[in-house]
């Protein structure tokens, strides 16, 4: 409401009035300031001929501006802090604090005025308003940055001297105003940027017109390509951005003396209490609102850190972790004596991934007019505080980025709303916006048109980027798109949940017995937004992905693994199995080729065939995970053992110490292919999908079945995040495994240890006679049936994936006594295996061994002679299934001759020589 009552839409171009700090709501401040950078975008898209009128009344008065900038000694034209009538300068003296320069010396009004006018160009594409004003008024605003900037011999950088920056308690002690104000210098080399953009723009005629106009010369371009890569801006001895030359250098408050001694309301007023003591704000590093994070409201983290990166700072830290830094630094030494600071801090916090701290900052910033939480409410509200809270729910909430040829609808909504629904107005098209938990609803309402080559009319739309989706909306039709974002643990296993379920659906189109019917281009654009989605997590400087475990609690993960596969499996599907070696086998190993020719050789060349392939999963045929939830099985790994399987074997078993429905839950195969033996080889899923167990006394099993429900609930009522972290819950055949640590130490100790002795008293109270055990190994409890029979309980404790493969040799019939058998695995536990076979079938048993232990190496090959070694998980699916292929071309024909190889692409060897 105040907003709309302080401009007109339809008479604002007649009344040559600029956007005011106070709107019409008082008599407090009528003047024109920064604060149109705020307020600028809830008119831009709503009624860009506002912000039109905001502009040429800027524009009117840009002979003041270069007069004022001449009165100062400088060139170009330099806007006033506070703007009327004529546009001279006119800000009060408010205390006896102020000084005479205190009015004159904050030139970044010029950078609002210069947004603004750019923003007001990328909005619009109004090229006849920028060749008659804008370009003047950037260039003028330019020269005069390049006026101000002087050269210090001492160290061969440019500095701007004498200037007060968004905080105004550091005024300068013993000069007028400070020396390299962060904000100032870095937002002159973004307008700089902008400039060599502009010129390029514009027609060569106008171009000339206007640097004429200006004054703008092949020296001026030439200086302020200098200044452009020579501005000074200084940092602490952390790396954390100065606010201003020597910042680091002043006094740190103790703020908890101040708040234990004044209310929260008094603490505001932080400069007041000060001065009544006897000191003054500017000997502390305290900012009266933000400074140097100001940069990260109107500039994106990457512009930040392309800018210093350009001015050959050093920055550790990729840009997210540079901006965390610099927020954690910045946000506790800020009294927030301005309503801006919660605006601006809340938009910090978002990108920051503090999704929780935004929300308080935008609840604050929401709260201040309406609780008169400055004091100076009926003097007038505040405007851009308004604007900026408006602009925090579309920019935020909605995720509503508008960048040079398209927009973005990156949606984050609060946990407690269902629904927001916006207008955008962008480049004469109206937009309706509706954004929900489950999707985005784009609709065009109304829309300019033009008169394409033949003479049919087009609409003028902008495309609209929605979950990696560009869209072209037509005109009064409405197009929907479900998305999903990661930003917690358990997102992460909901998006790798749905690519498991993708994945299947693409094994079994290339592997189905007819031809290709199927397009599978659906399911790889599912692949390309999941893959995006995950790039987009933040991450740290060593790489690791950030995302929230609980509401406060954020935690450290390596996503390498769930990245890789997917970027494996698009290129795979998209260019083939030569691609897929090329790009991301090859380049790890650069004998790759030699070693995959040599291994199909090993298994016997054409003539391959295996009565049983018994491997491990995790390290042996699928690279390593730090989660197993989210080790979901890749496409192109699938089909590559499929193929060996279908072509090269009888039986194939997976053998694995997991549980065997976490196991299923993250496998792709096709039903009835492969053998799922879990828990050792005690519980299984033959190829018929039955599923079956080894012997276990009636009652221990009905104890761990209701131990088990028991602990379910105590985890999912009180202790989820549990299941998220290290090992989870895990349901293995005669033991249940519950993390209460990891190895980053994402649990605090106390919460930790307080569900260690909630499952002690649980095992207790369903066993008070001992009948289960708990084991503790500071990571995961461990909780099995005690055995009173000590036979018994010494055979339990041994029980090996040998033992494993022994049971499932007599129970499925597999004939490993028959042979040929082919065993793979990774670590030692995986001996047990190839001694099993061994000793029933020396003769005819291989091993494949994917390791670089020399230890384990000399320890597998002294157990078979006949032993191969990999380094890779790859390179052992890669030898398997270019066996398979050679196999299908040296043969007759094959029981998939129905397939179509020109679209499937699956009997195509990596390597020629194969």
């Amino acid at each position: 409401y105040h907003l709309l009552i302080s401009a007109s839409p339809t008479h604002q171009l007649h009344l040559d009035a600029g956007l005011t700090v106070q709107g019409l709501a008082g008599e407090g401040c009528g003047h024109v300031m920064w604060d149109e950078a705020f307020v600028f975008t809830f008119f831009l898209t709503k009624f860009p001929k506002v912000c039109q009128a905001h502009l040429l009344y800027r524009y009117h008065r840009l002979p003041q501006a270069k007069l004022n900038a001449q009165n100062m000694g400088f060139q170009g034209a330099l806007f006033p802090w506070h703007s009327a009538d004529t546009g001279e300068e006119v800000t009060r003296l408010r205390t006896s604090e102020d000084k005479p320069f205190y009015r004159s010396q904050r030139y970044h009004v010029n950078h609002a005025v210069f947004l603004d006018c750019w923003r007001f160009y990328l909005r619009t594409l109004d090229v006849p308003f920028l060749n008659s004003v804008l370009a003047e008024m950037m260039l003028e605003i330019a020269v005069f940055w390049l006026s101000v900037a002087r050269l210090r011999e001492r160290d061969g950088r440019y500095h701007i001297f004498n200037v007060v920056g968004p905080d105004t308690f550091h005024q300068g002690v013993g000069q007028a105003g400070v020396t390299d104000n962060a904000y100032t210098n870095v937002m002159a080399v973004w307008c700089f940027g902008i400039v060599g953009e502009l010129l390029a723009i514009l027609a060569p005629e106008v171009r000339t017109e206007v640097c004429q106009k200006v004054g703008w010369t092949e020296e001026t371009a030439r200086k302020m390509e200098d200044v452009r890569f020579k501005m000074a801006v200084h940092f602490n001895k952390d790396g954390v951005i100065q606010q201003f030359e020597g910042f680091s250098e002043l006094k740190d408050l103790d703020w908890d003396t101040y708040r234990a001694k004044y209310s929260a309301e008094f603490m505001g007023r932080i400069g007041e209490i000060l001065r009544s003591e006897g000191h003054s704000v500017e000997e502390y590093t305290i900012s009266k609102q933000p400074d140097t994070l100001m940069l990260y409201y109107f500039l994106s983290p990457s512009e930040v850190y392309d800018i210093l990166t350009q001015l050959g700072y050093e920055i550790v830290e990729n840009e997210l972790e540079f901006l965390r830094k610099n927020y954690e630094y910045y946000v506790c030494r800020t009294s927030h004596a301005m309503p801006l600071s919660c605006t601006i801090l809340a938009k910090i916090a978002h990108i920051c991934g503090k999704a929780d701290y935004a929300w308080d900052w935008f609840t604050e910033a929401a709260k201040n007019d309406l609780f008169n939480k400055q004091g100076n409410t009926p003097a007038g509200v505040h405007c851009a505080t308004m604007a900026g809270t408006l602009d925090l729910v579309s920019a935020i909430f909605v995720g509503f980025k508008i960048l040079i040829d398209s927009v973005v609808v990156q949606p984050a909504l609060p946990r407690h709303w269902l629904k927001v629904k916006i207008r955008k107005l962008l480049r004469d098209s109206s937009y309706k916006i509706t954004v929900t938990k489950k999707q985005v609803k784009i609709s065009l309402e109304d829309t300019a048109v033009k008169l394409g080559a033949d003479k049919t009319v087009e609409p003028l739309g902008m495309p609209i980027v929605v979950g990696g989706n560009r869209l072209m909306i037509s005109p009064w039709s409405t197009v929907s798109v479900k998305y999903s974002k990661v930003t917690t643990v358990r997102h992460l296993f909901e998006l790798m949940t749905k690519t498991k379920f993708v994945r299947k659906s693409i094994v079994n189109t290339f592997l189905s017995p007819h031809p290709m019917s199927t397009s599978i281009e659906h399911e790889v654009e599912v692949l390309k937004h999941a893959l995006q989605t995950l790039q987009g997590v933040p991450t740290t400087e060593s790489g690791l992905s950030q995302l929230a475990l609980d509401n406060r609690k954020r935690i450290n993960l390596d996503l390498k693994y769930e990245v890789t596969e997917l970027l494996k499996d698009i290129c795979y599907l998209e260019q083939g199995a030569s691609q897929l070696a090329a790009q991301y086998m090859q380049s790890a190993c650069p004998q790759f080729a030699t070693m995959v020719t040599d291994g199909v050789a090993f298994l016997g060349g054409e003539d391959v065939w295996f009565r049983n392939l018994i491997t491990d999963r995790d390290g042996t045929i699928n690279n390593y995970c730090g989660r197993y939830r989210t080790s979901v099985q890749s496409a192109y790994n699938s089909i590559f053992l499929t193929r060996f399987v279908r072509e090269c074997c009888q039986n194939a078993v997976i053998l694995t110490a997991a549980p065997l429905q976490a196991m299923i839950d993250i496998s792709v195969n096709p039903d009835n292919t492969f053998i799922y033996a879990a828990s050792k080889g005690r519980e299984f899923l033959d190829r018929d999908m039955i599923y079956q167990t080894a012997e276990m006394d009636a009652d221990q099993k009905q104890l761990m079945k209701r131990f088990n429900t028991r602990l379910k609930q105590l985890v999912l009522q009180h202790y989820e995040k549990l299941t998220m972290i290290g090992s989870g819950l895990q349901f293995k055949f005669g033991q249940t495994t519950i993390s209460r640590q990891d190895v980053s130490g994402s649990i605090s100790p106390a919460e930790s240890l307080e569900f260690l002795a909630a499952v002690q008293a649980l095992v207790k109270e369903v066993a008070p006679g001992g009948e289960l055990g708990l084991h503790d190994t500071g990571l995961d409890l461990e909780i099995s049936p005690t055995m009173a029979d000590a036979s018994k309980a010494t055979e339990e404790a041994t029980f090996h994936k040998g033992k494993g493969l022994e049971f499932l040799n007599r129970k499925l019939g597999l004939g490993v006594e028959l042979g040929p058998n082919l065993i793979c695995g990774d670590t030692s536990s995986d001996l047990a295996m190839v001694d099993a076979a061994m000793s029933v079938c020396p003769g005819h048993t291989s091993v494949i061994f994917v390791t670089t232990d020399p230890s384990l190496i000399s320890r597998v090959r002294a157990m078979c002679p006949r032993t191969l070694i990999v380094p890779s998980p790859d390179m052992l699916v890669t030898i398997l299934y270019e066996a398979s292929v050679l196999k299908y071309h040296g043969k007759g024909p094959s029981p998939l001759e129905t397939l179509d190889l020109d679209d499937v692409n699956l009997y195509q060897p990596l390597f020629s020589d194969l």
